[in-house]
C-alpha cells in the first residue's frame, strides 16, 4: 500500500443540529402539549466544556466547534461541528459529545435524521462509525448506558441512534452523552480522488409521553 502524502487528506464535517424553538414547537404539538414558554426557548443546549476529541490517530488534526461572534463567545449552543483532517486507513478520531436538557419537561428523540451533502461525498463507503450513547441522572451522578453499535456505514448511522434513543426519556436537567468516533478501516485504500465526506445529523426532539409500549419496549432495553 502507498503512503499517504499530507496534502492528500479527508475532511469529514458533521454539524449535529439539535432543534431549536419552531421546529421544537412543532413537534411538541403533534405530540399532544403546547406551552408559550416552548416559542423563546430551545429544547436541548450542548455543554461546551464537555464537547471535545477524546483521541486522534498520530497525524490527524480534529475538533470541535461552535458558532462564535467576532469576539469569540458562543452565541449558539444548539449546534456543533466536528470536524478532522489527515485521515488515512486505520486513523480514528474520537469525540465526547454532552447536550443537557434545559427545558422544564421531559423530552424523548423521534427520530434521527441524516442529510448527506451530495458535492462531498466521495468517501461515503469508506469511513465507519462506533458509538457509546449515555444517559446521565441525578446531577449527573451516575449513569445508564442506552445501547451501543460498532463499525457501521453512514447509511446506518441514524437508524441505529432512532433505535437507542427512541421511547428514551430524557429528564429536565438529565444529559446525554455520546462517545462517538470515525475511522476508516486499515483494510480499504483510499482511491485518488476521493477526498472527504460532509453530512448533517439532526435528532427530532418532543415531549414524553410514554403509553404501555413505549413503558414496555424501555424496560426491556434497560
Amino acid at each position: 500500500m502507498k503512503r499517504f502524502h499530507s496534502t492528500k487528506y479527508l475532511l469529514v464535517t458533521a454539524v449535529i443540529a439539535l432543534i431549536l424553538m419552531g421546529f421544537s414547537y412543532a413537534m411538541a404539538m403533534q405530540a399532544g402539549f403546547v406551552d408559550a414558554y416552548m416559542s423563546n426557548n430551545a429544547l436541548i443546549e450542548f455543554i461546551p466544556d464537555e464537547c471535545g476529541v477524546l483521541t486522534a490517530s498520530n497525524g490527524v488534526t480534529a475538533s470541535v466547534d461552535f458558532n462564535r461572534d467576532i469576539a469569540g463567545k458562543i452565541v449558539d449552543k444548539a449546534h456543533i461541528k466536528l470536524t478532522a483532517r489527515g485521515f488515512y486507513p486505520g486513523a480514528r478520531v474520537v469525540y465526547n459529545i454532552a447536550a443537557r436538557n434545559i427545558s422544564n419537561i421531559p423530552l424523548t428523540v423521534d427520530q434521527y435524521k441524516l442529510e448527506i451533502d451530495d458535492k462531498n461525498q466521495s468517501l461515503r463507503d469508506l469511513i465507519r462509525f462506533s458509538c457509546n450513547v449515555k444517559l446521565y441522572k441525578e446531577n449527573d451522578s451516575y449513569y445508564n448506558l442506552l445501547g451501543s453499535f460498532k463499525n457501521i456505514g453512514i447509511d446506518e448511522l441514524a437508524a441505529n441512534l432512532t433505535s437507542i434513543m427512541k421511547y428514551r426519556k430524557i429528564d429536565v436537567n438529565e444529559k446525554i452523552v455520546l462517545e462517538f468516533s470515525e475511522h476508516i478501516s486499515q483494510y480499504h485504500q483510499m482511491a485518488a480522488g476521493k477526498s472527504g465526506l460532509s453530512y448533517k445529523l439532526v435528532p427530532v426532539f418532543k415531549q414524553y409521553f410514554p403509553g404501555e409500549e413505549q413503558e414496555d419496549e424501555a424496560e426491556k432495553t434497560t
